[in-house]
This record gives structure tokens, sequence and C-alpha cells, in this order.
């Protein structure tokens, strides 16, 4: 399966963290060894200024943790002009967050047609409406 793991759970996935639920854990380390696992580079911004204003600790410093992740066989996606485009589009009158990184991370799931793998319940909620997107609960 083709998936987009959300700045959440590339977090738990990472750090193993308990909150990953176990089938979307199953789900995760069969799409890495199938080379069908990516992220957004806006995770790793969203990830940095966590760190960076002690909200988490990465353990390590952000570009040691980015290469571990492309070394686990995680990768990039690139942010296109279509991406950006669709996530301006995004309306939080529509029921979306106003979160310019959540509008990015699921306008490149959008565009690429990979699952979108996340614990955000107002993504989880606005996707279950449509057809166009495809989400994975985190915690499941």
């Amino acid at each position: 399966m083709n998936i987009i793991l959300d700045t959440d759970a590339l977090l738990w996935m990472s750090q193993g963290s308990s909150r990953l639920g176990q089938e979307t854990r199953g789900t995760i380390d069969e799409a890495i060894q199938d080379g069908t696992a990516r992220f957004s580079p806006i995770s790793m911004l969203e990830a940095t200024r966590l760190h960076w204003d002690g909200r988490i600790d990465l353990k390590r410093p952000p570009e040691t943790w980015h290469r571990e992740l492309l070394d686990r066989g995680v990768r990039e996606v690139p942010v296109t002009t279509d991406i950006t485009i669709l996530a301006a589009s995004l309306e939080p009158q529509e029921g979306f967050h106003a979160d310019p990184a959540d509008q990015m991370i699921t306008a490149t799931a959008m565009v690429t047609r990979f699952s979108l793998v996340t614990s955000d319940r107002k993504i989880l909620n606005w996707a279950s409406g449509r057809s166009n997107i495809h989400c994975l609960n985190a915690r499941n």
C-alpha cells in the first residue's frame, strides 16, 4: 500500500510509540519493505519546530532524525506546485484545518493518491466524506 505519513504517525513510528496502533504499524512496516512509505518535507518543518520549541524531544538533531528515516526506507515526496495550489484550496469553511502544514500534507496525499496515515480527527472526519482521499487512522 502506498502511504504518506502525517507528522504524528512519522514521529510515533520512528520512536516506537505505543500511540501508533498495531494494525497501522504493520501497514507502515509493509510499506517500508515495499518501498512505498513516504513523508512530506513539511513534516520535517513541523517536527523540527516542535523539537526546538521543547514540545517534543527527537533525542537527536533533526538532521540525524531525517537521515535515519531515509536510511530506514521512508522517502520524501517533493513539494510541487500542484500540491501547493491544492493545499491553498483546502478551506477551513468546509471543515478543514486553517493550518498550512496540515493543508500541505493532505494535499500531498491527494496529488500522489497515496493513503494518508494520521491521527488528526479533523482530517479523518473531513476525508471520510470524500472520494479523492483515503486516510488510515494511525491509532488503529
